[in-house]
Protein backbone atom coordinates (compact mmCIF):
# COMPACT_ATOMS: atom_id res chain seq x y z
CA UNK A 1 0.00 0.00 0.00
CA UNK A 2 0.99 3.45 -1.07
CA UNK A 3 -0.22 6.85 0.47
CA UNK A 4 1.10 9.80 -1.37
CA UNK A 5 1.27 12.94 0.52
CA UNK A 6 3.20 15.19 -1.91
CA UNK A 7 4.66 14.67 -5.64
CA UNK A 8 4.82 11.27 -7.48
CA UNK A 9 5.98 8.06 -7.80
CA UNK A 10 6.42 5.68 -10.13
CA UNK A 11 7.26 1.95 -10.28
CA UNK A 12 7.79 -1.11 -12.47
CA UNK A 13 6.25 -4.33 -10.68
CA UNK A 14 7.38 -8.02 -11.01
CA UNK A 15 4.60 -8.38 -13.11
CA UNK A 16 5.49 -5.82 -15.95
CA UNK A 17 2.50 -3.32 -14.79
CA UNK A 18 3.60 0.05 -13.85
CA UNK A 19 2.20 2.07 -11.00
CA UNK A 20 2.16 6.14 -10.53
CA UNK A 21 0.33 8.18 -7.47
CA UNK A 22 0.15 11.35 -6.90
CA UNK A 23 -0.30 13.13 -4.19
CA UNK A 24 -3.61 12.55 -2.28
CA UNK A 25 -3.75 9.02 -4.55
CA UNK A 26 -3.48 5.48 -2.71
CA UNK A 27 -2.24 2.53 -4.51
CA UNK A 28 -3.01 -1.01 -3.31
CA UNK A 29 -1.46 -3.99 -4.93
CA UNK A 30 0.45 -7.58 -4.31
CA UNK A 31 3.34 -7.27 -6.48
CA UNK A 32 7.07 -6.28 -5.51
CA UNK A 33 8.59 -3.36 -7.31
CA UNK A 34 10.90 -5.15 -10.02
CA UNK A 35 13.05 -1.73 -10.53
CA UNK A 36 13.82 1.16 -8.14
CA UNK A 37 10.99 3.53 -7.46
CA UNK A 38 11.34 6.74 -9.61
CA UNK A 39 10.21 10.17 -8.50
CA UNK A 40 9.83 12.68 -12.15
CA UNK A 41 9.55 15.87 -10.33
CA UNK A 42 12.45 14.99 -8.04
CA UNK A 43 10.01 15.37 -4.78
CA UNK A 44 8.03 12.73 -3.08
CA UNK A 45 6.27 12.22 0.55
CA UNK A 46 4.43 9.29 1.23
CA UNK A 47 4.40 6.44 2.92
CA UNK A 48 4.48 2.63 2.29
CA UNK A 49 3.10 -0.54 3.95
CA UNK A 50 4.34 -4.21 3.46
CA UNK A 51 1.92 -6.79 4.84
CA UNK A 52 2.87 -10.24 4.15
CA UNK A 53 -0.94 -11.47 4.16
CA UNK A 54 0.14 -15.00 4.62
CA UNK A 55 1.84 -14.15 7.87
CA UNK A 56 -0.22 -12.15 9.39
CA UNK A 57 -3.42 -14.61 8.78
CA UNK A 58 -1.33 -17.48 10.55
CA UNK A 59 -0.21 -15.18 13.12
CA UNK A 60 -1.74 -12.12 14.02
CA UNK A 61 -0.62 -9.40 16.06
CA UNK A 62 -2.66 -9.61 19.27
CA UNK A 63 -4.45 -5.97 17.88
CA UNK A 64 -5.28 -8.05 14.70
CA UNK A 65 -6.97 -10.82 16.52
CA UNK A 66 -10.20 -9.54 17.09
CA UNK A 67 -10.51 -8.12 13.47
CA UNK A 68 -13.96 -9.39 12.02
CA UNK A 69 -12.49 -9.79 8.43
CA UNK A 70 -8.95 -10.99 7.16
CA UNK A 71 -6.69 -9.21 5.99
CA UNK A 72 -6.51 -11.23 2.39
CA UNK A 73 -10.01 -9.75 2.40
CA UNK A 74 -8.56 -6.39 1.53
CA UNK A 75 -6.53 -7.70 -1.64
CA UNK A 76 -9.43 -9.93 -2.76
CA UNK A 77 -11.76 -6.18 -2.67
CA UNK A 78 -8.90 -4.16 -4.22
CA UNK A 79 -6.99 -6.36 -6.54
CA UNK A 80 -8.76 -9.05 -7.85
CA UNK A 81 -6.90 -11.07 -10.27
CA UNK A 82 -3.66 -9.64 -9.29
CA UNK A 83 -4.64 -6.24 -10.51
CA UNK A 84 -3.07 -2.93 -9.01
CA UNK A 85 -5.27 -0.18 -8.04
CA UNK A 86 -5.11 3.26 -7.54
CA UNK A 87 -7.51 5.70 -6.48
CA UNK A 88 -8.28 9.18 -4.48
CA UNK A 89 -8.05 8.75 -1.17
CA UNK A 90 -10.96 10.07 0.56
CA UNK A 91 -11.01 12.80 3.81
CA UNK A 92 -10.84 9.94 6.74
CA UNK A 93 -7.85 8.37 4.89
CA UNK A 94 -6.06 11.56 4.96
CA UNK A 95 -6.56 12.16 8.51
CA UNK A 96 -5.70 8.67 9.38
CA UNK A 97 -2.43 9.22 7.41
CA UNK A 98 -1.23 12.66 9.01
CA UNK A 99 -1.92 10.70 12.60
CA UNK A 100 -0.07 7.97 11.44
CA UNK A 101 2.80 10.27 10.17
CA UNK A 102 2.84 12.15 13.93
CA UNK A 103 3.12 8.72 15.28
CA UNK A 104 5.91 7.56 13.23
CA UNK A 105 7.76 10.43 14.01
CA UNK A 106 6.88 10.56 17.53
CA UNK A 107 8.21 6.68 17.60
CA UNK A 108 4.65 6.16 19.05
CA UNK A 109 4.03 2.24 18.23
CA UNK A 110 1.22 1.44 19.77
CA UNK A 111 -0.16 4.64 18.30
CA UNK A 112 1.32 2.95 14.81
CA UNK A 113 -0.14 -0.08 15.49
CA UNK A 114 -3.67 1.82 16.43
CA UNK A 115 -3.74 3.86 12.90
CA UNK A 116 -2.39 1.32 10.98
CA UNK A 117 -5.36 -1.02 11.89
CA UNK A 118 -7.92 1.93 11.34
CA UNK A 119 -6.83 2.23 7.74
CA UNK A 120 -7.29 -1.24 7.16
CA UNK A 121 -10.60 -1.11 8.76
CA UNK A 122 -11.72 1.59 6.87
CA UNK A 123 -10.17 0.46 3.79
CA UNK A 124 -12.61 -2.78 4.67
CA UNK A 125 -15.85 -1.06 5.61
CA UNK A 126 -15.12 1.33 2.61
CA UNK A 127 -18.29 1.12 -0.34
CA UNK A 128 -16.94 -1.46 -3.26
CA UNK A 129 -19.25 0.10 -5.54
CA UNK A 130 -18.11 3.89 -4.15
CA UNK A 131 -14.48 2.68 -4.72
CA UNK A 132 -14.81 1.24 -8.40
CA UNK A 133 -16.19 4.68 -10.20
CA UNK A 134 -12.82 6.11 -8.38
CA UNK A 135 -10.49 3.52 -9.08
CA UNK A 136 -7.76 3.09 -11.94
CA UNK A 137 -7.08 -0.67 -12.52
CA UNK A 138 -3.35 -0.84 -13.80
CA UNK A 139 -1.87 -3.56 -16.12
CA UNK A 140 1.22 -4.26 -17.95
CA UNK A 141 2.82 -2.34 -20.83
CA UNK A 142 4.04 -4.04 -24.11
Amino acid sequence: MNYCIKGRCEVELDNGSFTFVSGGELSLDTHSAEKSFSYPGGYYEGMELFLDIEELEKKPPTLFQKVLFRISDLQDKYCPGGRSCVTQAEEQVHRIMRQLKEACQKENYPMIMVKVLEWLLLLYVAGHSQNLSKMMLVRGFE
